[in-house]
């Protein structure tokens, strides 16, 4: 058994892009890439209120990949789930502004490996 922790972001103060950087998040359907400048730095889905996956193909980027997935949601507020066991995103979630807005227990194996 282990939970999957919710976090909430309802002021929207999304935080500027870093350093100046223009980022953008490209939707081909739903699913988002996400530039800075002509280089690919991450991906993630956006569905509704909920940023519901986001990944950063370069190690630090991020904290640009969730800031340039939140300006793509247009709701008053941003949802997005988290494993109780990634600290390293929970941090993350923290610094950017949003707050832990409950714990959901799953049933999964965090320990699994994928085949």
């Amino acid at each position: 058994l282990s939970g999957i922790v919710q976090f909430m972001m309802v002021s929207r103060t999304v935080p500027p892009d870093g350093a100046g950087r223009a980022l953008r998040a490209e939707m081909p359907e739903s699913a988002c890439f996400i530039y800075d400048g002509e280089t690919r730095i991450g991906l993630g889905l956006c569905i509704g209120e909920e940023l519901a996956a986001v990944a950063s193909l370069e190690r630090g980027r991020g904290f640009d990949c969730v800031c340039a997935l939140a300006k793509q949601i247009e709701a008053p507020r941003i949802r997005l789930l988290c494993a109780a066991e990634n600290t390293a995103a929970m941090q993350l979630y923290d610094r950017l502004g949003f707050s832990r807005d409950g714990i959901r227990r799953i049933w999964y194996d965090a320990t699994a490996s994928i085949a």
